[in-house]
């Protein structure tokens, strides 16, 4: 079964069918995803709680994500080798093959990152799906690139062959997706984010018309599809996309955090959930603002406020400038709507700049007196609580400053600070695990002296404890609508998703970081 010339004979078509055999896949999982979420979200509200172990959650979550790839990757295994009957002979039709297969799952990698989401569900859930798929892809690339070296150096035709003006196409496009790997590894990618989004876009770009010519039989019709998806986002953003008037910074020299103000631009949307976010760029006829990632805000007001409120951290990656012009999108729901008509008791705990997400759910659940609703917020400084005067707060925050006391939740790792912003490779998880409780007790505190709002500023020295902040919780025989919601570092996250799990309680997690 040895092929001839590269394109030539019976087989130059062999691999057609399992291109769309792949997309087929790709498109029913879509399909599948999209559905099971709406269903379980529907059935949520009807019956007035999560219900996590059933057949429409699992169907519709993207997590584990390890298991996602590991299922996709049987799959391509079993595509590459399927009506294989001698791997020698048919070590060419098998490259060919794989090549193939990783194109025609772009059109599914790009759906994954559309934003809002075409998933019924925020487009943060498939962030990290999305993350490995690339991944996954360029894997196969790779495997079909190599696996042409191998062949072209065992007949000492590399030179030759590799710089072929068609061959030497896909030459470029391993080498793009090589380099894509390495800058997208996590300690290269959050030191050097911008650099890892001009790589990926111009990748993605060449992929898409590089291999146009490349590629042999053609794959025009997964080409115009990715095209399409691509050219659907840009509407999004375009037709989501508003100018701020104005940004007013409140700031403190010796803070980690700043407050931003901004006036809600002409046409703003007049309503959203609480703790969704905006995308905040340069202006649309500003270069950079295509040629360098937005940046996601969690907005700290409610939709009945007169402007937009942000508490960032203060870092050189992204600042503002007084003079320059700015775009913000319309908001992103973070949290599924039906946990605003189901909640019944709630304990938020954030660090750092996760205050942000913190402060609008507690104004959201304080405004419905049936809903128990407590707010921890940890940070390494006590003066970061100075946005909490310039927000104007109106309800009660117990601020732990963790300054000299590493910040660990029932022996996390030490705390750090997490990033001010939300990122494009953010993870936000919506794990649910389960059961809820009395009164909150009264808290060991510090009151403080000054304007109206910091009376209601409860100092806590030291890290808090899982077993304190969240003993609210327990108690009740049914827990279904008892719910912590965290957002910080990692430490935070997994510690209080672990004594969630542990004590059968409902979790959001909204992890800052890239």
């Amino acid at each position: 079964m040895e092929l001839g010339a590269r394109h030539e004979g019976h087989h130059h078509r062999a691999n057609i069918k399992y291109g769309y055999i792949a997309f087929g896949i790709s498109l029913v999982l879509a399909f599948t995803l999209a559905a099971s979420n709406f269903v379980y979200l529907r059935k949520w509200l009807k019956k007035g709680w999560p219900d996590r172990s059933s057949v429409w959650a699992r169907l519709g979550s993207p997590q584990p994500v390890w298991l996602q790839i590991t299922l996709w990757l049987i799959v391509v295994s079993i595509l590459s080798f399927l009506n294989i009957h001698d791997l020698k002979a048919s070590y060419t039709t098998i490259i060919k093959r794989v090549g193939r297969l990783g194109f025609y799952l772009v059109p599914f990698d790009i759906l994954l990152a559309v934003r809002p989401s075409l998933m019924a569900t925020s487009y943060l859930e498939y962030i990290s799906y999305h993350k490995w798929f690339l991944r996954l892809i360029l894997f196969l690339v790779s495997v079909h690139s190599v696996g042409y070296f191998v062949k072209w150096i065992s007949t000492g035709d590399l030179w030759r062959k590799s710089t072929k003006p068609l061959n030497f196409l896909g030459v470029i496009v391993f080498f793009l997706g090589l380099a894509l790997a390495v800058i997208s590894l996590k300690p290269i990618r959050s030191r050097a984010y911008r650099l890892f989004y001009s790589v990926h876009n111009i990748t993605i770009a060449a992929f898409l018309t590089l291999i146009f010519w490349h590629a042999r039989p053609g794959v025009t019709d997964a080409i115009i599809l990715s095209v399409c998806l691509i050219a659907f986002q840009i509407t999004q953003r375009i037709r989501m996309s508003h100018q701020v008037p104005r940004i007013v910074v409140s700031d403190n020299n010796e803070a980690n955090l700043r407050h931003l103000r901004l006036l809600k631009p002409s046409g703003y949307p007049s309503q959203w959930s609480p703790g969704a976010h905006i995308r905040l760029s340069c202006s649309l006829v500003d270069a950079r603002s295509w040629l360098f990632p937005s940046h996601p805000y969690t907005i700290v007001s409610l939709p009945s406020d007169d402007y937009l409120d942000l508490i960032v951290k203060k870092e050189n990656r992204f600042q503002i400038e007084a003079m320059r012009s700015y775009t913000i999108s319309s908001p992103f729901a973070s949290l599924p709507p039906p946990f605003f008509h189901t909640a019944e008791r709630v304990v938020i705990l954030c660090g750092g700049s996760g205050i942000s997400l913190g402060l609008p759910l507690l104004r959201f659940l304080k405004s419905n007196a049936s809903i128990h609703s407590a707010l921890h917020w940890a940070v390494s400084e006590r003066r970061d609580a100075f946005v909490l005067d310039t927000i104007g707060l109106t309800h009660e925050v117990n601020v732990h400053v963790t300054r000299d006391s590493s910040f660990e939740l029932q022996g996390s790792d030490a705390y750090q600070p997490h990033k001010a912003l939300l990122s494009d490779g953010e993870q936000i998880e919506l794990k649910t695990l389960g059961r809820c409780s009395d009164d909150l007790p009264e808290p060991n505190y510090e009151q403080t002296d000054g304007p109206k709002s910091r009376s209601r500023i409860i100092f806590h020295t030291g890290r808090p404890s899982c077993d304190t902040i969240f003993a609210p919780l327990l108690g009740e025989a049914e827990k279904v609508n008892c719910w912590i919601v965290v957002c910080g570092p990692d430490s935070m996250i997994v510690n209080a998703t672990n004594w969630g799990k542990d004590n059968g309680v409902q979790v959001f997690l909204e992890h800052y970081g890239f």
